[in-house]
């Protein structure tokens, strides 16, 4: 008989669906025989693709291994084999991804809740998988908000997750994806805790789409909130703010932003005025910037006169005056960028 090594039987077990692989467990698994292979097929599992989700969320996501917020705890409380494997195998990355059923608010705020207890009081056996097992982290989280709920209690949680996970120090710079969509986390400190995002030094994609997100915010006195200081942390390549209530884009927001920046998206937004500057200049990584659907009536073409060729700019639904659409159009065809209106 010829013997393979233990990782070339794990690479082939990857042909096999997470379900599949299950299945195969649940067969072998009470003959003695099959000991080693059934913790082979384990190893598959637990090496993969770790997400951790809510109770019955809004969507589904493809994983190599599936857990609640509660069974994932469960797996550092339980003594049984399969569990202690769980804590010594390494997962390629783990994704927390909670999203939300329009019917469901009790539950997902609980989940939430336990979330956050695990971060701030989690056990020893988990915050040391958290330091020493996890190397990248995807985190989502869309609360699927309803304008006739009382938002306050779902609001106060989302805030208080994003601080924690931006002082734990097993976690904040492992985490390379970061979502939160559809909350009203805008209307609440934002300009407190939109400081917090430049502690995330491993983020390439941030999507803060439908939140609420503004500006300014002149009943508080608070002008030019994300251009006043930093807020995304270096190395950032997407992000995402369509859905909001940004009126304006200043000098010094697009100034603020890393040069790292690859996509910038600012679709439906009430967005009036660009200040003048140069885009290409300030942001020479910049690949495609999303304008459509604002209410843009005046902008200077030469914004955009030091962007490079291959740049895409996107301004559907404007109400720029033809002069200006003839400008960009020559100045684009000039430079070889694509602007599409």
């Amino acid at each position: 008989m010829i013997l393979l090594p233990d990782e070339i039987i794990v690479n082939i077990f990857k042909y096999l669906s997470s379900k599949e692989t299950i299945k195969l467990i649940k067969k072998l698994e009470w003959d003695p025989r099959f000991t080693a292979i059934v913790d082979l097929l384990y190893q598959r599992l637990y090496h993969g693709r770790l997400l951790i989700i809510n109770e019955d969320p809004k969507q589904k996501f493809e994983s190599d291994y599936e857990l609640t917020v509660d069974s994932f705890e469960d797996m550092f409380t339980s003594t049984t084999h399969e569990h202690s494997l769980f804590r010594t195998i390494r997962p390629n990355y783990v994704e927390f991804k909670f999203s939300r059923n329009a019917s469901d608010y009790r539950t997902f705020i609980n989940t939430l809740y336990k979330f956050h207890t695990l971060l701030t009081r989690g056990s020893l056996e988990v915050q040391d998988y958290f330091e020493n097992l996890i190397l990248q982290v995807n985190f989502y989280i869309d609360a699927n908000l309803v304008l006739i709920e009382n938002p306050n209690t779902l609001t106060t949680i989302i805030i208080k997750i994003l601080l924690e996970l931006s002082d734990n120090i097993h976690l904040v710079s492992k985490i390379k994806e970061f979502t939160i969509k559809c909350t009203d986390i805008g209307a609440f400190y934002q300009s407190k805790w939109s400081n917090y995002l430049s502690r995330f030094t491993s983020l390439e994609y941030l999507d803060l789409s439908q939140n609420l997100l503004q500006s300014s915010n002149y009943q508080e006195q608070e002008f030019d909130i994300w251009g006043k200081e930093k807020k995304f942390p270096d190395g950032l390549k997407e992000l995402k703010l369509d859905f909001n209530m940004f009126t304006e884009i200043t000098k010094e927001f697009i100034t603020k932003l890393p040069n790292s920046l690859q996509s910038l998206s600012l679709n439906y937004n009430t967005i009036e005025m660009i200040e003048p500057c140069s885009i290409g200049v300030l942001l020479p990584n910049l690949k495609c910037l999303d304008l459509n659907y604002n209410n843009l009536t005046a902008l200077e073409p030469s914004i955009f006169k030091d962007c490079a060729r291959g740049f895409d700019l996107r301004l559907k639904a404007s109400h720029l005056d033809d002069t200006t659409v003839d400008q960009l159009k020559i100045l684009a065809k000039k430079n070889g960028y694509k602007v599409t209106f």
